[in-house]
């Protein structure tokens, strides 16, 4: 009997596992890299951050990390040195004052056309992923953005040699708007890197106080207006 109870207890082990077979289709398996992958997991990529600005004038700079650039500043950012295992992309702007809480953040290849608008200190990280999440790199870059500034002189020398022109910075729409005593409008320029050469219709003018009114925005697009006097001087 006890060999029949086992023959009996075998054939029905047997037929469970043909009516009801065990469904491993739901077992994750990590599939392994290639042949061909293997070298660059192995191989060394030091992972780096590349900035470029462009410039109001439409020119670029490239020395961007650890340098202080005027607000509104149009800074686009891209990955180098960047291991092929590498498929996805976080990318974070922080306020180094808030170092924990992101600005904005990115999950594209590069990031093109940031306009940092306000000044401060920021911090740009990038980290790297392969297709199973598994980290393939980080960097970070740090730099500044300068805030609005405006200072005139409070007077010109008539050589015709002298300039009024101004100190700026992290400004736009600039206008700068001279009158004489009488409001009357002597001159007017809108690139800040100019200046008034204390000249009106080609000719130097009389001496005697003159007004100026400057008007531009900052990088986060608030006017500003700033008013004073000029001394108009001849030498001695």
């Amino acid at each position: 009997m006890s060999m029949y109870k086992f023959i009996i207890s075998i054939f029905f082990v047997l037929t469970a596992s043909i009516l009801f077979p065990v469904n491993s289709s739901n077992t994750s398996v990590r599939k392994q890299p290639e042949k061909g992958e293997i070298k660059s997991f192995q191989q060394d990529y030091q992972l780096t951050i590349n900035a470029v600005m462009t410039n109001s004038d439409g020119s670029q700079t490239s020395e961007i990390e650890g340098q202080a650039a005027s607000a509104p500043a149009d800074i686009s950012f891209s990955a180098e040195e960047v291991d092929p295992a590498t498929t996805f992309y976080i990318w974070n702007i922080y306020n180094a004052a808030d170092p924990q809480n992101a600005i904005v953040r990115y999950t594209d290849q590069s990031i093109r056309q940031f306009i940092f608008k306000e000044a401060g200190d920021y911090i740009v990280t990038l980290e790297t992923s392969d297709e199973y999440a598994d980290p393939t790199g980080s960097a970070s870059m740090r730099f500044s953005i300068t805030d609005f500034q405006i200072e005139a002189p409070n007077y010109i020398i008539l050589d015709g040699t002298h300039q009024f022109k101004i100190k700026y910075q992290s400004l736009f729409n600039f206008k700068c708007t001279i009158f004489n005593r009488w409001g009357n409008k002597v001159y007017e320029f809108t690139d800040p890197s100019g200046g008034w050469d204390g000249t009106h219709n080609g000719r130097l003018v009389s001496t005697g106080v003159y007004y100026y009114v400057i008007t531009a925005q900052r990088g986060n697009g608030k006017k500003e207006v700033k008013k004073g006097y000029i001394n108009a001087l001849r030498r001695k």
